[in-house]
């Protein structure tokens, strides 16, 4: 297989549709998405939105691969991706204001998880405050989006379902003396946008360690949203959890209430202002635009520990004689004195995903290259799940190294043959 991501396009009532392949750096499996612009009035949305996942995933126009046909039906039905198990399928209906669906539609997202099985998802998009007594009760019962929004709200979330990035994850920190209404109005928010709150409030396990749970829980999140408020520095909590941020070199996003004094080390276009009101949360405005600040950080600031490890993995190599070698699948190449590995140096928690994807690749390369190596927080693993993973790790034969231990490590792998 030379693809592992299809994304098709059409315009009902107007031909050509157009499906294109591609090749995406890193993705664990095979993904297809399918833009259907149910009228007229939704074409344009619908092709802004086709361009920025294309923009997004770092890719020119693919290969045109004799998509969809004009009525958006046949085609999208008999696309290739259907032919790979694993493939996980996409169809995403753009709706107009003020029109009703038709029965053809319908039938399409019928067959459509008919036909992908288990890894079919169908979002409709449908205009602002409209819901779901707009739609015909085959598609009540699946997500949805609002529009108008900007293309980038919508591509993200249509390309999170086709399992491109993980879900959007955020840990909240806060002073509760200062900002419980607020943090509780933030995490509302965020939570119809679709990311994953920890809050303490409503996150806590009965009997866990609260120190122990809260390094797990940031460290499996990776980006922490900080509310600074007067009273934050007299929180011990707080100033512990954003320690542990830059420690590990996490994202941080903050908002700034009432011009409270700025927290060390926070980029100025990482923080957002914003004023309470007299019951201590934010008119609906300056919600909106709070929330729209941190939807565009976001991926971003979860980018930043990854960018750190696999400096910190090139300099390892250099600095023992070896070389790096970026693969396009994501991965690093290291080499030296006759030893070579796999290097996915995410800074997270190891995950199921991730030790499958080094894992595959890995064995593609053996007997000559027989190691993997994880970087990540593992000692952060919750308890639970260590076992586990230590175990397929050792199966799939990858090796899960702190990030506190890469240049120990490397070198390690640079000079014997063994990280």
């Amino acid at each position: 297989m030379n693809w592992n991501f299809v994304l098709q396009t059409n315009f009902r009532g107007r031909s050509p549709g157009s499906c294109e392949r591609l090749t995406i750096p890193g993705l664990a499996q095979p993904a297809h998405i399918h833009l259907v612009s149910g009228f007229g009035s939704t074409d344009s949305l619908t092709q802004r939105v086709k361009d920025w996942v294309v923009r997004h995933l770092g890719q020119s126009p693919g290969r045109q691969c004799g998509g969809p046909g004009a009525d958006g039906r046949d085609g999208a039905l008999g696309c290739m991706a259907f032919g790979e198990s694993a493939c996980r399928h996409v169809l995403a209906i753009f709706k107009g204001a003020g029109v009703t669906i038709d029965a053809s539609v319908e039938n399409l997202a019928r067959d459509w998880v008919r036909q992908a099985g288990p890894n079919g998802y169908v979002i409709v998009v449908l205009p602002a405050g409209e819901g779901s007594a707009n739609l015909p009760p085959s598609l009540q019962r699946y997500h949805r989006l609002n529009h108008p929004a900007p293309e980038f709200e919508l591509g993200t979330s249509i390309i999170r379902a086709a399992g491109l990035g993980l879900r959007q994850k955020l840990f909240l920190s806060y002073r509760r003396q200062d900002s419980k209404d607020l943090a509780d109005q933030i995490h509302e928010a965020l939570g119809r946008r679709g990311f994953q709150i920890y809050l303490d409030r409503f996150s806590w396990t009965p009997g866990r360690l609260f120190p122990q749970e809260i390094a797990e829980e940031l460290a499996e999140r990776g980006t922490m949203l900080l509310v600074e408020s007067a009273g934050l520095h007299l929180s011990r909590w707080t100033q512990w959890e954003l320690s542990f941020a830059r420690m590990y070199h996490l994202g941080i996003l903050a908002l700034n209430v009432d011009a409270a004094p700025h927290e060390r080390g926070i980029d100025a276009s990482d923080r957002h202002l914003v004023s309470s009101n007299s019951v201590g949360q934010l008119d609906r405005p300056q919600l909106d635009n709070a929330v729209n600040f941190i939807v565009r950080r976001y991926n971003i600031a979860e980018m930043r520990r990854r960018i750190y490890y696999e400096a910190l993995v090139r300099r390892a190599a250099l600095d023992a004689g070896g070389a790096i070698t970026p693969r396009p699948d994501g991965l690093l190449e290291v080499s030296g004195k006759g030893h070579s590995a796999i290097v996915l140096a995410s800074g997270r928690p190891a995950s199921l995903i991730e030790l499958s994807l080094l894992g595959r690749v890995s064995a593609t390369f053996r007997p000559t290259s027989p190691i993997g190596i994880l970087v990540g927080q593992h000692e952060h693993l919750p308890p639970d799940t260590r076992p586990e993973v230590a175990w397929l790790a050792e199966r799939v034969g990858i090796a899960l190294t702190p990030t506190m231990s890469i240049f120990r490590s490397v070198r390690r792998l640079i000079q014997s043959g063994r990280p």
